[in-house]
């Protein structure tokens, strides 16, 4: 899901970040140096080995890593990715500066606790079909993805080929209506 904007990262220059696919960014116990925001590609998080986030093209990562000494995660490209990187020391001084635009990072902190608290609920239904179902469901009954249908099978915890078989079975049922590559409708 992209990022809303962020008028705090148009105040400063932000530094390209090319990595190859399985290339790591940063290593949970590592201190933290900047936040991040996908250019292209997907980077993929974990802890103590379980994948815990996807970030996609738009999306931003790293919020954490502002008001932590190190870490807690590790961030790994999946593909060729090109992330932009926001020097974290800057990050902090222009906040302390300009408090609205610290405000504005709170509003997209608040919006991003919502999205996990969605995603959550949504990781607890039982069965591909209903968990696909209530996703498109959650968007408004139509879901268009910003991202490859392999980042939205991780969001969802099922497998890439758990997936694709559920949205094949829901169309021929006509339960769902698929709209292009990546959009989906219920009927």
């Amino acid at each position: 899901m992209a990022e809303m904007s962020l008028p705090l990262l148009n105040a400063l220059p932000g530094r390209i970040v090319r990595l190859v696919a399985g290339q790591t960014l940063f290593s949970a116990g590592q201190a933290p140096e900047a936040l991040y925001r996908i250019d292209k590609g997907l980077v993929r998080l974990t802890r103590d080995g379980a994948t815990i986030h996807r970030a996609g093209p738009g999306d931003l990562f790293g919020e954490v890593g502002l008001f932590r000494a190190t870490w807690d995660a590790t961030a790994t490209a999946i593909g060729a990715t090109t992330v932009t990187a926001y020097p974290r020391h800057a990050l902090l001084l222009v906040m302390k500066a300009h408090p609205d635009l610290a405000v504005g990072f709170a509003a997209w902190m608040a919006a991003r606790l919502d999205q996990a608290r969605a995603e959550a609920e949504i990781l607890r239904i039982k069965g591909a079909d209903a968990r696909i179902l209530a996703a498109i469901a959650q968007a408004g009954g139509r879901l268009e993805l910003d991202g490859p249908l392999l980042a939205w099978a991780g969001q969802l915890g099922l497998t890439h080929e758990a997936l694709y078989r559920t949205l094949k079975r829901l169309v021929a049922q006509g339960r769902v209506e698929r709209i292009g590559r990546r959009g989906f409708r219920i009927i």
